[in-house]
């Protein structure tokens, strides 16, 4: 019995030992990613930052959004979807915000799900040891279990992702670089095409939502001294969507919107080339929408002063 005791205590700690060496191993290649890519201009002392996937870069007219807010900065941050919700947050700690800026986080569905807080590393995520550093102070349960369920594949994603700093991308940029209101000048987005395939279909209805995360990131935004925190539900185009109707109420009720899910629907003629990519077309009607949404909270600011 002794001798079977410890041959199930030997067999634990190897195992033991290789989860560890497969998590060190992984962290130790993760790309040295420096988040330095901002879109906009950071010359004014207030700013309005709207933070989101690719979505951030295609559906908001920013020149617009400028010419009417004549005295704040716009800043679009922005991380491919894949990469989850905490790279967002930690670029988004870069720009050293301030209590008189105003943050909208334009998410797509998929982020607010557990399995996309914090992926840890993939060939299509852009990840750092950095992250995961910060993530320890921000969330350190929730870091500690993803940490946890790091596995061999993983660990061979991370060794394909080492060259992704001599890729020259701009996201990997380690200065705060902003690139103006990059546009898209081609034609057909300026024409305002739309891509009449069936391919814009969305279902949420896949993932559980991560409530107690973003109930604590909700705690996290609400503290004194920090910006003004808001959420925005994302462009959906019209009858080409499947939503979660619990995750909707969850968020509705506990995260401050300032918009509904039904004001966000769009025809499906103004959608580009995929799901939350809008035309010319389309991105200036978004931006007049939000350039509302912006007057609202403006307006209850300035009625709540004594």
């Amino acid at each position: 019995m002794k001798k079977f005791l410890k041959n199930i205590l030997l067999f634990t700690l190897l195992i033991a030992i290789i989860k560890v060496v497969i998590i060190a191993s992984t962290l130790i290649n993760l790309p040295k990613v420096g988040y330095g890519y901002f879109l906009g201009h950071n010359e004014k002392k207030n700013k309005i930052v709207i933070v989101g996937s690719s979505n951030v870069e295609h559906n908001f007219d920013y020149d617009l959004l400028s010419k009417t807010f004549v005295d704040r900065s716009f800043i679009g941050v922005s991380l491919n979807a894949p990469t989850g919700l905490y790279g967002l947050l930690y670029k988004l700690k870069r720009l050293g915000l301030k209590q008189n800026d105003i943050v909208i986080m334009a998410l797509p569905y998929s982020l607010y799900n557990e399995d996309k807080f914090l992926p840890i590393t993939s060939s299509s995520k852009y990840l750092s040891l950095k992250v995961i550093k910060s993530s320890f102070i921000d969330f350190p349960g929730k870091t500690a279990r993803n940490l946890l369920n790091i596995k061999f594949s993983n660990l061979k994603s991370s060794l394909k992702t080492r060259n992704l700093t001599l890729s020259g991308d701009k996201f990997i940029q380690f200065k705060n670089s902003f690139y103006g209101y990059t546009k898209k000048t081609d034609s057909l987005y300026l024409s305002c095409f739309t891509n009449t395939q069936d391919k814009f279909f969305i279902d949420d209805t896949q993932g559980d939502i991560d409530k107690s995360h973003l109930l604590h990131l909700k705690d996290m935004f609400n503290q004194e001294g920090t910006p003004k925190y808001f959420f925005r539900f994302p462009v959906l185009p019209q009858n080409q969507f499947k939503l979660d109707s619990s995750k909707l109420l969850f968020l509705e009720k506990n995260l401050n919107f300032i918009n509904t899910p039904s004001s966000a629907v769009l025809k499906k003629e103004f959608f580009y080339d995929q799901w939350y990519h809008l035309n010319f077309c389309g991105a200036t009607q978004n931006t007049l929408d939000l350039i509302d949404e912006i007057n609202l909270l403006i307006i209850k600011k300035k009625s709540e002063l004594p």
